[in-house]
């Protein structure tokens, strides 16, 4: 059997080098046994991969789908079987070393064997990226390398691999300051780098008013947004780095206006696009910015399974830790955690729960929220949970719900106070207030799950899912 695929490969292989041989070439080959045949064939494959003195880029960059952002890679293939790869892609953190082979399956491939950038394009994307690291050889010559997705389902992707210049491998390097600068701004729940995007007038009036959130892994710009008239508007946009800011890949357009290049201001931090007396900045200063209306579902019934009411946003360590972001963890839940451990206790469910009925909430009425911490005893996994009971009052303002505490009930709070009131004084209890934002289904549960985050700093989010207890 493998002696027929060997049979089949170089027919294939062949008839594509006679077709550009002439007589006295092809003679020599047919005088060779099959084995010699195929190797002399991919030894000339893998001196053509190694031949260009600065390596190959890819043309127009890697785009692996119609909705996916564009990446910068450079490859260096080299005669010791390893292969050096660039790209402005997380930095370059991904840019690992790896071996590469020339061989046969079927028909000639490309296989880049270790895990380096393209592999982690592909499985960052859960394995659906239109295109990865194992590759059919289509062309290939010493002005083009065409490769094609081995493993893709559908239509197959196409990388096209140009000698790169001098200076492509440099350019490469020069556009990764993008993600840098990128991460200036603050972080939402997914670590998101977050910033205000605006589109003003030359009067310098506001025509669009937005959040914008760079997503690492995607390279796509989230916009959430309203315009002048109030309209709320979300957009997902792709996009491309360059030495001095960035691309959109789809425009951003307003007023039959679109946007598409931004650079980089070097003194306010701020990427700007200019088109016909417009302009549109992205700014990476700590403002609340653009606040949907989510705050408003805080006055109704949640309902759960079979018209349950869930009156509780629980914070459960098990369901919430991964799904909160970083600097809640590391800066509220953590210190409380090694904190009660001194003291023998472990950290169980915290719930922000709704007192009084809607519309109530928000309308400063009395002690219209209340915070449980629940702690258990390290030493006895039998004992009783302690419930730490705090009472709010709260007040719906600009958007922003914001939670004074009024009275604690449990008369074992005195021996945490140390432990939990950097969580109510410092999350909930924070001057600036909450913003409330709906997460949709947790997981594959009817239950919604939400996000609080402090509008004192925006990178601290607390995820909770809506339960009746």
């Amino acid at each position: 059997m493998l002696k027929n695929i060997k049979i089949y490969t170089l027919l294939l292989i062949t008839l594509g080098f006679i077709a550009c041989s002439t007589d006295n070439e092809v003679e020599p080959l047919f005088n060779q046994d099959i084995d010699t045949r195929v190797d002399t064939l991919l030894k000339s494959y893998k001196s053509t991969l190694t031949a260009p003195e600065f390596g190959w880029v890819i043309e127009n960059d890697y785009v692996p789908s119609e909705d996916n952002a564009s990446f910068r890679l450079h490859f260096k293939f080299n005669a010791d079987n390893t292969v050096e790869t660039t790209s402005d892609y997380k930095n370059g953190a991904d840019d690992l070393p790896s071996t590469y082979r020339v061989g046969i399956n079927q028909v000639p491939e490309l296989v880049i064997e270790n895990f380096s950038t393209l592999a982690s394009l592909f499985e960052t994307s859960g394995f659906f990226l239109q295109g990865e690291f194992e590759f059919n050889i289509k062309e290939i010559t010493s002005e083009r390398i065409v490769l094609e997705s081995k493993t893709d389902q559908s239509s197959k992707s196409i990388i096209n691999l140009v000698p790169a210049s001098p200076t492509s491998k440099n350019e490469i390097i020069a556009s990764r300051i993008f993600e840098t600068r990128a991460f200036e701004g603050n972080r939402d729940i997914n670590e998101n780098t977050y910033r205000t995007f605006t589109v003003t007038n030359a009067s310098n009036q506001n025509l669009y008013f937005a959040n914008i959130f760079y997503h690492l892994n995607t390279r796509n710009f989230i916009i959430n947004g309203t315009d002048a008239n109030g309209n709320e508007s979300s957009f997902i946009l792709p996009i491309k780095t360059t030495e001095t800011g960035f691309e959109f890949l789809i425009p951003f357009s307003l007023e039959e206006k679109s946007f598409v290049t931004f650079t980089y201001n070097e003194t306010t931090k701020e990427y700007v696009s200019v088109v016909d007396g417009l302009t549109a900045t992205i700014n990476p200063n700590s403002t609340i910015g653009f606040i949907r209306n989510n705050i408003l579902d805080l006055t109704k019934d949640q309902v759960g399974a079979n018209g349950s009411v869930n009156h509780s946003l629980l914070y459960r360590t098990s369901l919430s830790q991964n799904l909160s972001s970083t600097k809640f963890v590391n800066d509220i839940i953590s210190p409380m955690v090694t904190g009660l451990a001194a003291k023998n206790k472990i950290l169980g469910d915290i719930k922000m729960r709704t007192l009084s009925n809607p519309p109530a909430l928000g309308v400063s009425t009395g002690n219209d929220v209340l915070v449980i911490i629940v702690l258990f005893d390290a030493n006895d996994p039998q004992a009783s949970p302690i419930n730490l009971l705090y009472f709010f009052s709260s007040e719906i303002e600009n958007k922003l719900l914001k939670l004074t505490l009024r009275d604690v009930s449990s008369q074992t709070d005195i021996d945490f106070i140390p432990e939990v009131r950097p969580l109510l004084l410092n999350f909930f209890g924070n001057p600036d207030g909450l913003i409330y934002e709906n997460q949709g289904n947790f997981r594959n549960f009817v239950n919604q799950a939400a996000t609080l985050t402090s509008a004192q700093d925006r990178s601290i989010n607390f995820y909770g899912v809506w339960v009746n207890f």
